[in-house]
C-alpha cells in the first residue's frame, strides 16, 4: 500500500488489508475469551478494545506529525510504512503463545489442554477440568453454519451478539470518529486544529477503554451497554446535533466549543461503557464448537455498521446536514430496550456456564452457577443442571 503507484494498487492493497483486519478483529477476542477465567474475563478481553483505539490514537498523532512534513509523497506513504511494524513484532511472538485449551480438548488433545490450563490457572482441580471436557462434549452437536440459524439457542445468541457489535456503530462513533475533521471544519477550526482535536479524541478512548475494561466484571456487561447506548447514542449525539444545528458554519466561538465539548462527551460514553464491551459480549456468548462461527457473524455487525453509517456521510452532511445525527439519536433509543429486555448478564460465569442462560443443559460441580449467582436465577431455575461427582 505504501509503494502504490496507481489508485487501482491502493484498492487492491486495502482490500488485502481488510481481509487480515477482519480476521484479527475477530480472532483475538475469541482467543482471549477462551483462556482468561471467568472473574477476570471483562478485564481481559476488554484489553482488546484498549488495544485498538490505542492503535487509532498513534495513527492520529502521526498524522500530525506528518503534517508538518514538506514532501508531499512521504507525508501519506511513510505513515502507511510504519503500520508494518506490528505486525512484524506480532509474527516473532505468536509462537510462545498458547493454543486455546477449549480448542484442545474439543481436538482430543486432553494432555495439552490440562498443561495449558495449568499454566494458565494453577489452582485449577481436576473437577473443573472433567465437566470443562463433559460439558464441550455435550455440546458438539450442532456444528454447521445453518445451525446458528435453525438452533433456537443459537439463533438468540447470533441475534444478541449482532445487535451488540452493530449497536455501538449505530451510537454515530465512527462518524464522529473518522469524519472529526470534516465536523470540526464545518465548525471553523483550522487545519491543524481539527488534526489536534480528532488525535485528542481518540487518545481520551484510551483511558476511557481501559477504565471500561475493569468495570466489566464489577457492573456487567448489560448495564454498561444501556448506559453507552443512551449516554453515547441518544444524549451526547442530541446535545451535539442541537449545537451542530445552531452554530455549524459561523463564528460564534462559544457555540462551536460547546460542539466540540459534545463531541468529546460522546466518547466518555462510548470508550467508557460500550467499545470494549461489545467483544467481550459477542464472543463469550458462544460454545466451544462454534465460537468461531457465531463470533464470526456477530463481528460481522462491526463491519455492516461501518459501511451502512460511514459510506454516505459526506453527503448526508452535505444534503440534510444536522438532521443525519437523528439516525443514530434513534437507533441508540431502540437499542437501548433492546438489550435491557433481551440480553442476559454474562458477569462472573464460566464460558459453559453461559450455555444455561440460553436455555442449555449446562454441567456443573457442586451447582456452581448458582453459588456464582447468576443474575437471571428465574432462567436457571428452567435448566437442568447434573452435578457431576469426582472419581
Amino acid at each position: 500500500m505504501c509503494a502504490s503507484v496507481h489508485i487501482a494498487m491502493l484498492y487492491v492493497s486495502r482490500f488485502i488489508m481488510g481481509i487480515g483486519i477482519g480476521m484479527i478483529v475477530m480472532l483475538i477476542p475469541l482467543w482471549q475469551t477462551e483462556i482468561a477465567p471467568p472473574e477476570a474475563r471483562g478485564l481481559l478481553v476488554g484489553i482488546h478494545g484498549t488495544m485498538n483505539i490505542m492503535g487509532y490514537s498513534l495513527c492520529n498523532w502521526i498524522d500530525v506529525g506528518f503534517y508538518f512534513c514538506a514532501d508531499k509523497k512521504a507525508n501519506w506513504r511513510v505513515p502507511l510504512a510504519i503500520q508494518m511494524l506490528w505486525p512484524i513484532i506480532l509474527g516473532c511472538v505468536i509462537r510462545y503463545m498458547p493454543e486455546s485449551p477449549r480448542w484442545l480438548i474439543e481436538h482430543n488433545q486432553l494432555s495439552d489442554a490440562r498443561e495449558v490450563l495449568q499454566s494458565l490457572r494453577p489452582d485449577l482441580d481436576d473437577d473443573n477440568f472433567k465437566v470443562m471436557v463433559e460439558q464441550i462434549a455435550n455440546e458438539n452437536q450442532h456444528t454447521s453454519w445453518r445451525s446458528l440459524f435453525t438452533v433456537p439457542s443459537y439463533r438468540k445468541r447470533l441475534f444478541v451478539g449482532f445487535m451488540a457489535m452493530i449497536g455501538g456503530q449505530a451510537t454515530g462513533t465512527l462518524v464522529v470518529t473518522n469524519y472529526g475533521p470534516t465536523i470540526y471544519g464545518n465548525l471553523g477550526f483550522s487545519s491543524l486544529d481539527q488534526l489536534l482535536l480528532s488525535a485528542g479524541y481518540i487518545t481520551s478512548g484510551v483511558f476511557l477503554n481501559l477504565g471500561c475494561a475493569f468495570l466489566l466484571d464489577v457492573a456487567g456487561r448489560k448495564t454498561l451497554l444501556m448506559i453507552g447506548f443512551a449516554g453515547a447514542g441518544c444524549v451526547a449525539i442530541t446535545l451535539e446535533l442541537v449545537m451542530v444545528a445552531l452554530y455549524a458554519g459561523t463564528n460564534n466561538v462559544k457555540g462551536n466549543d460547546a460542539a466540540v465539548f459534545f463531541i468529546f462527551f460522546h466518547i466518555l460514553f462510548y470508550g467508557g461503557t460500550t467499545d470494549a464491551t461489545t467483544y467481550v459480549y459477542a464472543t463469550e456468548i458462544w460454545p466451544t464448537h462454534i465460537r468461531s462461527k457465531g463470533a464470526a457473524l456477530c463481528t460481522s455487525g462491526l463491519f455492516i455498521g461501518i459501511l451502512a453509517f460511514t459510506t454516505g456521510v459526506q453527503t448526508a452532511f452535505n444534503t440534510i446536514g444536522w438532521k443525519y445525527y437523528l439516525i443514530f439519536v434513534c437507533l441508540s433509543f431502540i437499542n437501548f430496550w433492546i438489550v435491557f429486555f433481551i440480553f442476559p448478564e454474562t458477569k462472573g460465569l464460566s464460558l459453559e456456564e453461559i450455555g444455561a442462560l440460553f436455555g442449555e443443559d449446562v454441567n456443573a460441580v457442586g451447582g456452581d452457577i448458582l453459588e456464582r449467582g447468576a443474575p437471571d436465577t428465574k432462567l436457571l431455575s428452567t435448566v437442568e443442571i447434573r452435578e457431576t461427582k469426582s472419581s
